[in-house]
């Protein structure tokens, strides 16, 4: 299987309630992805 790696970083106009929010759907979708 092949493995990602993915970085979340805040950006310009991104703020810190759509990170966690955004941080939220990739813990999720770990579960059913293998995502480390």
């Amino acid at each position: 299987m092949q493995t990602y790696n993915i970085a979340v970083l805040a950006g310009d106009g991104i703020g810190p309630e759509v990170m966690a929010e955004a941080i939220k759907v990739l813990e999720a979708t770990q579960q059913n992805l293998a995502l480390n």
